[in-house]
């Protein structure tokens, strides 16, 4: 396998004969946002010039050859992230964590404890719960439905209203089919292979399809307390893996998997100003505001920080990039500021601008923040909150 190294935000060049026609093309056709290509011209020496637009990640071209695009902070960093935003525990492994410098690397580690969980699960017992059935049976069981019997006298078999105790549930289904996708991959290492594919396997359930949305707001009591991690790391591989690239046959080729890292930042942010602001402080995501009176136009404001009589207190827009604030961030934040009434707006960088940026845009003041990514998340969400000076 010939893997192809590239970094988020950093512009690298390839002579020509690096990648075919076909290879290009399905770059072009899949991951157009994902990498902005230049072609060979008289400009660049004839080289194929390639700059990741804020993904990291692996994208095959073929069996034989795959871009891998590593992220700007070091792997333990971005495990931060992951970590904050999926609510994923402090797992056994997290010591190992610190050895591995790599994507791939940290990824094969979750895959490995995830399906290591799924066979401890199914060596105790998995989940099984009781679901309403209502179908035609040869023996009367539960509620028999008079109504039916009456129209089908000569049936052989009475329609009956019971219930079964079964695993074949979503808790479950989830587990399979995200193990499914990372057995799909071909990604992780021989010895993690192994053991997804055995744990999906032995999961006595259907293959749905789910998607990381579909995990929100479930559920969980004392007998299957211990599914809230699993499922935290299945929400984030079907996050990251791309299964409309799925072939047909497992091991075919190996399924991207991408890490949007500008969306991952916004969520890292507001995941731990959510759980950290001070008393009589609330924060909204994503807030949608129309722009006109019959709704066909609108924004989604990243982050608003609200008071205890619910007015809004400051706009906070994240900008996971390098690089000083232009003019439009500030003519954009300090617009959505005003939309919604508010006086205060803020950018929020990983990395402190080079200059210092704080100024007014009429009535509107601005200024630009800090959420660094080079320390824990304790620490520097301390210092944001300490910048912020709700």
């Amino acid at each position: 396998m010939q893997y192809i190294q590239l970094i988020e935000y950093q512009t690298q060049s390839f002579p020509a004969e690096t990648f075919s026609s076909d290879e290009i093309q399905t770059l072009w056709e899949n991951h157009r946002p994902v990498l902005h290509i230049d072609p060979p011209s008289f400009q660049n020496d004839f080289c194929w010039v390639m700059t990741p637009q804020g993904w990291v990640g692996h994208i095959p071209l073929s069996a034989e050859k795959t871009i891998v695009i590593q992220p700007k902070v070091p792997v333990q960093n971005l495990f931060g992230m992951l970590k904050q935003v999926y609510r994923l525990p402090s797992f056994k492994f997290i010591d190992g964590l610190t050895r591995v410098e790599t994507l791939e690397g940290m990824l094969d580690l979750l895959a490995f404890e995830l399906a290591s969980r799924v066979h401890d699960r199914l060596r105790q017992g998995i989940f099984q719960t009781y679901l309403k059935k209502r179908e035609p049976i040869s023996v009367v069981r539960g509620r028999v439905d008079s109504r039916w019997l009456a129209t089908h006298p000569a049936d052989s078999q009475i329609q009956c209203d019971f219930t079964e105790q079964t695993a074949d549930v979503p808790f479950n289904q989830v587990l399979a089919y995200t193990l499914r996708l990372i057995a799909v991959g071909g990604a992780c290492s021989k010895e993690t292979m192994r053991i997804v594919n055995k744990a999906w396997r032995q999961m006595p359930v259907t293959m749905l399809t789910f998607q990381s949305i579909d995990l929100a707001d479930w559920g969980y009591s004392r007998l299957n307390a211990d599914y809230r991690p699993m499922h935290a790391l299945c929400r984030l591989f079907l996050d990251v893996l791309q299964p409309k690239h799925q072939p047909d046959q497992i091991g075919h080729h190996m399924l991207p998997f991408l890490v949007n890292m500008p969306v991952l930042y916004e969520k890292y942010v507001a995941s731990w100003l959510g759980q950290n602001l001070p008393a009589g402080y609330s924060l909204r995501e994503q807030e949608r505001v129309d722009l006109d009176t019959n709704e066909s136009r609108y924004v989604d404001l990243d982050l608003i920080i609200f008071d205890a009589v619910n007015n809004p207190v400051i706009v906070l827009d994240t900008k996971y990039k390098a690089g000083e604030p232009t003019n439009d961030d500030i003519y954009q934040v300090t617009f959505y500021a005003r939309e919604i009434g508010c006086r205060s707006a803020g950018l929020v960088y990983p990395i402190r601008p080079n200059t210092p940026l704080s100024g007014r845009n009429q009535e509107i003041t601005y200024r630009a923040y800090t959420f660094a990514l080079d320390h824990n998340s304790n620490e520097a969400g301390a210092a944001f909150l300490k910048q912020l000076d709700l």
